[in-house]
């Protein structure tokens, strides 16, 4: 990483999420800087009047990508509808932020080719003087601003930044000239910075690839490289061990609808049970509508993602859990399921949704319970070292994003001196 030095003198701010800052900096604020707009009202506007192509783009935050807006992505709107509002008609050199639920997120408008303006949800932010847009997208994208921002946010649930609270966001500034130095530096070290994430994030990817291998390996050929093989007739297990029992999931299970759960609903307490979703856990109930291991699947939504309970739970009525019969493992019965082919039985709808009969159907291995045990043991093994790989990664990166968002808040507060780094 690069090696940091000091600017020779300093100044306090005044301000607390700027501290100090270089003695020849200055400081403003949005409302004495910058030209900035949110839009106000549609006047009935509705998604039917959304076109692909017409007079003038309508940008959201959806359509932000990588500092950038993509054009390609938005929605249009006819001249009358642009016209509605001058105020936020948009230019190159424009800067964009979210103020609505995600508070912050950025793009520059560059290579604008048509009219556009904007959704409801976003500032238009227009340097009038001071500073350059590239800088305040750095300004804005640093510690400082998130420290100010959580500072002046009410108690609501429902995160929004008012314009009378953000025009009042201190910043601190060099000239023109030290601001590109600044802006060059903060372009090059990210990007630097962002290839190893995205490096990292690959590896996992790969990590993950790997487990699901290990595991469909392990559930439809066994562990023994020696065994002595026969074609099974089912495109998605292929070969397995000759001496292996095929059947189907109805075979080793039985499979029951879960029930709504908000007539029990409780707090977490020592006499509460969790209640499961297709994302795991997510609040408790005073009953439990099983008491024995179990493999849960998904019937509605998420349809893919089984889950193993062992201790007493309820589970909601988009899933079904199993009950697992004599001589079956549990646990092998779910790392089979991670590698079911749900895709080919989900119904075509616009919900996911999978039925008891095609569940049930579908085909399974079934070897001695005795390897079904070994199998589980080996597979259990096999995703502590994968959870362990993969959370090393996952800290890494968690390291790289906090001195990603080290060096900028450091360089456009001036708390270190990286003119000479971008010269």
């Amino acid at each position: 990483m690069a090696q940091f030095k000091a600017y020779p003198k300093y100044k306090d701010s005044g301000v607390e999420w700027l501290g100090e800052v270089p003695e020849h900096w200055k400081i403003s604020n949005i409302k004495r800087s910058t030209y900035l707009k949110g839009r106000v009202g549609w006047k009935g506007l509705t998604s039917n009047e959304f076109e692909v192509n017409s007079f003038a783009y309508l940008v959201t935050g959806t359509d932000f990508k990588q500092k950038y807006v993509n054009w390609s992505s938005c929605y249009q709107i006819n001249e009358s509808r642009y016209e509605d509002d001058p105020y936020i008609q948009l230019k190159n050199g424009d800067l964009l932020m979210t103020k609505d639920g995600t508070i912050g997120k950025l793009a520059i408008v560059k290579n604008l080719n048509k009219s556009a303006c904007l959704n409801s949800g976003i500032f238009l932010i227009r340097p009038e003087k001071y500073y350059s847009t590239e800088f305040m997208y750095w300004v804005l994208n640093s510690n400082a601003f998130n420290l100010f921002f959580v500072m002046n946010t009410t108690g609501s649930t429902i995160l929004h930044l008012y314009q009378n609270v953000f025009e009042r966001f201190v910043f601190s500034y060099p000239n023109f000239k030290e601001q590109e130095r600044i802006v060059s530096y903060l372009n090059l070290e990210t990007a630097k910075i962002d290839a190893l994430i995205a490096k990292q994030e690959k590896l996992i990817e790969l990590l993950e690839e790997q487990r699901k291998s290990v595991i469909s390996h392990a559930v439809t050929k066994g562990l023994d490289p020696n065994a002595p093989m026969k074609n099974s007739g089912v495109e998605w297990l292929g070969e397995v061990p000759a001496h292996w029992k095929l059947g189907r999931l109805k075979n080793i299970v039985s499979i029951k609808n879960g029930l709504d759960y908000k007539g029990f609903e409780i707090e977490k307490s020592n006499k509460s049970y969790p209640v499961y979703g297709s994302g795991g856990i997510f609040t408790y109930s005073s009953k439990y509508i099983y008491n024995q291991e179990s493999v849960l699947f998904g019937r509605k939504g998420t349809i893919n993602k089984p889950l193993y309970v062992t201790s007493p739970f309820w589970t909601v009525d988009t899933m079904f859990y199993s009950q697992i019969k004599h001589n079956v493992h549990g646990k092998y019965v779910y790392y089979q399921a991670l590698g079911f082919p749900y895709d080919r039985y989900s119904s075509n709808t616009a919900l996911p949704s999978m039925t008891q009969t095609d569940l049930l159907n579908l085909f399974v291995t079934i070897p001695s319970i005795l390897e079904q045990v070994k199998i589980t043991t080996f597979l259990d093994t096999e995703n502590l070292r994968f959870d362990n790989l993969i959370s090393k990664q996952k800290l890494l990166i968690e390291k790289l994003k906090e001195y990603r968002a080290s060096v900028i808040s450091h360089a456009v507060t001036g708390k270190i001196d990286v003119r000479e780094l971008a010269a």
